[in-house]
C-alpha cells in the first residue's frame, strides 16, 4: 500500500457529505498520487459520502465520476463508460473486502482498466487488493510512512 503524503492537513474522519470543504481537502490529498495514473473516471459506490468524494476528485482531475449500485446482490454501474476506460476505485473508507472485490468485479465485467484503489481513511482491506493494483491512502500527518 502506498501512503500518500498529504498536500495539506485535512480532517478526513469528518463528515464528507455535510462539509464540502472536507471532500475537497480529501480529494486534494489524493491528487498528487492519482494524477500521474491518468484515470479517465473515478468509480465509487452510489452512496452519499462516496459520491461526494468521487465528484470532488473527478472535478480536480477533469474526468468522469461513475457509480456502482447493488440491487438484490447484483452489482452494476449506473452508467457504463466505453471498454478500456482507465478508472480509479475510490471510497472514503473500504470497510469490508466485498466492497473492494465487488468494484473490481464490476470494473472487470465492463472491460475497464483499474489504475488504483484509493481511500481517504484507514482501510485495512486495501491490503487484500491484488498486488498488481496500486492502493493509495493519504497520510494525514503529511509525511510518507
Amino acid at each position: 500500500m502506498t501512503t500518500v503524503p498529504a498536500a495539506e492537513p485535512a480532517e478526513v474522519s469528518s463528515d464528507i457529505l455535510g462539509d464540502p470543504r472536507v471532500a475537497d481537502a480529501a480529494a486534494r490529498q489524493l491528487l498528487p498520487a492519482v494524477r500521474p495514473l491518468a484515470p479517465e473516471a473515478v468509480l465509487v459506490w452510489y452512496e452519499p459520502d462516496s459520491a461526494v468524494l468521487g465528484h470532488a476528485l473527478a472535478r480536480e482531475l477533469g474526468c468522469l465520476c461513475l457509480a456502482a449500485t447493488q440491487t438484490e446482490g447484483l452489482v452494476d454501474l449506473v452508467t457504463a463508460p466505453p471498454r478500456g476506460t482507465r478508472v480509479l476505485l475510490l471510497s472514503p473508507r473500504f470497510t469490508a473486502p466485498y466492497s473492494v472485490r465487488a468494484l473490481l468485479g464490476v470494473a472487470g465485467f465492463h472491460g475497464l482498466t483499474v489504475v488504483a484503489v484509493a481511500a481517504v481513511r484507514d482501510s485495512p482491506v486495501l491490503a487484500e487488493v491484488d498486488p498488481g493494483i496500486p492502493t493509495l491512502l493519504p497520510d494525514p500527518a503529511g509525511h510518507a510512512a
